[in-house]
């Protein structure tokens, strides 16, 4: 995201890198200065229509009324899982800064300091139940008005509509409301607004803490699960809403905060935007690629502005929230979710998001093999918060939590549009889905019980793959690590013309005159309808002298590392070919839980001597096994030819019989087991094979 003054006075911003899992340094020379406190998100969203992206900052709150606040890094955030995880789990962290002060990245990763921890990637966040909220109204000391009156925040909660409890009511399908939720009268702040704006940047520490100040008197915070701080006049840029972590009436946790200006709790939507920011959800975007993510218009965590309700005393209200978030927030129970995994096809009834009762299934995911991204499959239509949405149809979003903005609306058209309103993003009846990775959705047909599907899935062949001749492909890099199609790029042993190099195009080498680290790592991929042994082979060119140089593979799930080679390493040695470029395979070695990995590159470089040709990586894959785990053939007369594949073991039952006809391979990754009544009749042909299965 752009810079904005926002953040001009604060402490000096979070910079990218990998060291929030790297089991080893990451950066050379830096202080040894430890900063320890809890992590949280808060999201700043300017004023609908001003074209302005996004704002999001990062929290750390020290203990002891300290704070410090640095601005967004995708790569250090991604590494955490995202957003999400940060904004709903609240971890401690213990980090390294710079000697300018800069926050290099996270080093360790603990439970959270009210005994809860950190989400896995693409765990629910569980929003259920009474989460009640309260506005505090408060006055700049040298502005006088007070917008709205205190009536006002209280019937801006109603539980009939178009109060807020009746719209989170409605939105969890009954299982989260925020019944009891209230205001209060306007209390005085201590400063005039230019106080809060020190060179035109905005202390939302001091606005908490001061309108906190001013109704501690009055309010007990323990009762409560979410605060909005409503302000008389505008703020800066936005309204902000997130998690703030601090202790409030004996109770240390992070809170749920929304900071509003007049325009947003006069238009509810806002106000039910940043809760919704305060529940841990991001936003969501288009598929346009212009980087405002204020374009999704089946969203109120995007566009919820055009496309919406407006009311004559709340202003534009609030609609739906996208399916992929109401997974997150854990309102669909798991008979209402389709999966789709691997090779597979299905023919199912959807029903619309917006009714509160359905026979049906609400949602559908189908995830990608290895890229870490989901599809994620919805029905809309013009019904209650949502009567005024673009159409009625079935419409797809991708989500990853390698993503910043982790799901994005898939879009037809071809440039995308600008505002996913259009009939690119509807999938309606006769039209059909298609995914390069191998997946299809078909509308096939709609009733007044909601539309049928027909969906087919088949991933296979190596579930991933990087040539690198796009981009990086998701890959967060650290020092000299960059795609290039220069010096050893040029040289045959690789898909050519473009590797990955940890070097200076140049110089063909990697001599800074300085000792220090460079690492790169993968997007988190994922395991999902794989079975072991995982393999995962690249070609690499690689001349570092005495330095080290080092792959290795981590677990998101577990937090294990395990190194595969290393230079110089005797236990675990990278083999090299005689030609410029060499091959690299290897079994990962993975934990029975393991769906989650990444991979790792690295170097660890001295000062001196570095005038060679470096670490050049290029043409990774990794591949699973892609049959069953295990497969019983039962008691049958095989006539015809038939190819059977597991992973692990197959067991031939009694009475499996192959006839004279019959041409039976059996293809297993360890053990093939026969029964005393298996047969092969005259003229019959079997073949037994101890190998993995072979994805067509």
């Amino acid at each position: 995201m752009p810079a904005h003054p926002v953040f001009s006075t604060w402490r000096p911003l979070l910079a990218a890198s990998l060291a929030t899992f790297f089991p080893f340094p990451v950066f050379g020379a830096q202080s040894e200065t430890q900063v320890e406190g809890v992590l949280t998100v808060v999201w700043g969203d300017a004023v609908p229509g001003s074209k302005e992206p996004g704002h999001v900052v990062l929290v750390l709150s020290e203990g002891k009324g300290g704070v410090r606040f640095y601005k967004y890094s995708e790569a250090v955030v991604r590494q955490l899982g995202g957003t999400v995880r940060l904004n709903s789990g609240t971890v401690r962290v213990e980090a390294s800064e710079s000697l300018s002060g800069h926050l290099f990245g996270v080093r360790e990763v603990a439970s959270r300091g009210d005994g809860g921890s950190l989400h896995p990637p693409g765990e629910t966040l569980a929003v259920t139940g009474s989460r009640r909220w309260i506005t505090l109204p408060c006055k700049f000391a040298d502005v006088a008005a007070e917008p709205e009156a205190e009536a006002y925040f209280d019937a801006m909660y109603g539980g009939s509509y178009p109060g807020l409890d009746h719209y989170w009511r409605e939105l969890s399908y009954g299982q989260m409301n925020v019944a009891g939720s209230h205001g209060i009268a306007w209390r005085g702040l201590p400063h005039p607004r230019s106080h809060y704006l020190p060179g035109g940047s905005l202390d939302l520490g001091s606005l908490f803490e001061d309108c906190i100040a001013a109704a501690e008197a009055e309010v007990d915070f323990s009762l409560y699960d979410g605060i909005q701080l409503a302000f008389n006049d505008v703020l800066d840029c936005c309204a902000w809403g997130g998690s703030w972590y601090t202790t409030l009436d004996g109770v240390t946790r992070s809170w749920r905060v929304a900071w509003l200006p007049p325009w947003g709790y006069q238009n509810i939507n806002i106000s039910a935007h940043e809760m919704g920011h305060g529940f841990g959800l991001p936003h969501s975007n288009n598929s346009d690629g212009d980087g405002n993510e204020y374009d999704n218009p089946w969203d109120v965590m995007s566009d919820g502005w055009s496309y919406a309700i407006d009311d004559a005393v709340f202003g534009v209200l609030g609609k739906h929230t996208i399916g992929f978030h109401k997974h997150l927030l854990g309102w669909f129970p798991p008979d209402k979710i389709f999966n789709l995994r691997g090779k597979d096809w299905a023919t199912i009834w959807l029903d619309p998001q917006q009714r509160a009762f359905v026979d049906d299934y609400r949602f559908i995911r189908i995830p990608r093999r290895g890229d870490g991204g989901t599809l994620f499959i919805e029905a809309r239509e013009r019904q209650g918060y949502d009567s005024q949405l673009p159409g009625e149809a079935v419409i797809i979003h991708e989500a990853s939590p390698n993503h910043p903005f982790m799901a994005w609306i898939l879009d037809a058209d071809d440039p995308p549009a600008d505002n996913a309103s259009t009939e690119g993003v509807m999938w309606r009846v006769g039209e059909t889905f298609i995914d390069p990775a191998g997946i299809a959705v078909a509308v096939v047909q709609r009733t007044s019980d909601g539309f049928r599907l027909e969906l087919s899935s088949d991933q296979h062949g190596s579930f991933y793959f990087n040539d690198f001749e796009d981009s990086t492909s998701g890959y967060s890099s650290d020092g000299l690590w960059h795609v290039t199609s220069a010096c050893e790029a040029v040289r045959q042993g690789h898909s050519a013309p473009r590797a990955l190099f940890f070097g200076i195009d140049e110089q063909c080498d990697y001599d800074t005159g300085e000792e220090f680290v460079g690492g790169t790592v993968s997007v988190h991929l994922r395991l999902d309808g794989l079975a072991p042994p995982y393999t995962l082979a690249f070609n690499y060119s690689l001349t570092v002298g005495e330095d080290i140089a080092r792959v290795a593979v981590y677990e998101s799930d577990t937090g294990r590392f395990e190194v595969l080679a290393e230079t110089g390493s005797v236990i675990h040695p990278f083999i090299q070919t005689g030609g410029p470029w060499s091959r690299f395979e290897a079994i990962l070695p993975l934990s029975s839980v393991a769906s989650e990995v990444s991979v790792y590159f690295s170097v660890f470089a001295d000062s001196a001597g570095n005038d060679l040709s470096g670490f050049w990586i290029d043409d990774v894959e990794i591949d699973g096994c892609f049959a069953s785990d295990l497969l019983q053939l039962a008691a049958t007369v095989e006539t015809s030819v038939e190819l059977y594949e597991a992973c692990n073991t197959i067991e031939a039952g009694d009475g499996y019989e192959i006839a004279g006809s019959g041409d039976v391979t059996l293809r297993a990754g360890s053990r093939i087991k026969l029964d005393d009544g298996f047969v092969v009749r005259s003229g019959g042909r079997f073949v037994a094979s101890i190998a993995p299965p072979i994805a067509d």
